[in-house]
């Protein structure tokens, strides 16, 4: 009988602590992210009034990238920090999913900046001298930025769905075979999205 009442507090307990490190995981990803911007701001800037001016195109744009990252790095990490981890089994399998794919959607858009960054560097050959060598300066930052912000949310979406085992270890203990049928975890998941 005591057995039957703490198994679902066990579970309950379990689940919590996939949230928190679910949490962790995204808030340290964060974090690291706040970093390197700030670091990229302060070098771009240091580098912008030191450089050649050929140059300079790239370093100014790298400071307005970078202090773009900081204000939606700390909105994000503000919002992380307010997220509960004491979720049901139903929302703890809809914020998995939802992180999955907010990283999903950024490496859609760092492949944009890619692409865009290759198309304003290709338009720099039909250019004058120095239209094209601005050109070419903005052309490098959006790849540079798309690229490092594809290997980024590539990096946090693969530690968050690492964790998709984790969280259906314990739904399996929390959630009855009736309930989830031997449904693979995103299947579950798409009914509740």
């Amino acid at each position: 009988m005591l057995l039957a009442w703490a198994a679902p507090a066990l579970a309950q307990n379990q689940l919590e602590r996939v949230n928190q490190a679910r949490q962790e995981r995204a808030l340290s990803g964060t974090r690291i992210f706040l970093g390197l911007n700030g670091l990229n701001l302060g070098l771009s800037s240091a580098l912008y009034f030191s450089t050649e001016p050929d140059w300079q195109p790239v370093y100014g744009l790298n400071m307005a990238w970078a202090a773009t990252n900081l204000v939606l790095g700390s909105m994000a990490y503000y919002s992380l920090r307010r997220q509960a981890t004491q979720l049901d089994p139903w929302g703890s399998i809809k914020e998995h999913y939802q992180l999955e794919k907010a990283y999903l959607f950024n490496t859609a858009l760092d492949l944009s900046y890619i692409t865009v960054g290759v198309a304003i560097a290709a338009r720099a050959a039909s250019q004058a001298a120095y239209q094209a060598q601005i050109q070419r300066g903005y052309g490098a930052s959006f790849m540079l930025q798309g690229g490092l912000l594809l290997v980024y949310d590539l990096v946090m979406y693969l530690r968050i769905h690492g964790q998709a085992d984790d969280l259906g270890r314990v739904l399996d203990e929390f959630l009855s075979d009736t309930t989830r049928a031997g449904l693979p975890l995103e299947a579950l998941a798409h009914r509740y999205e």
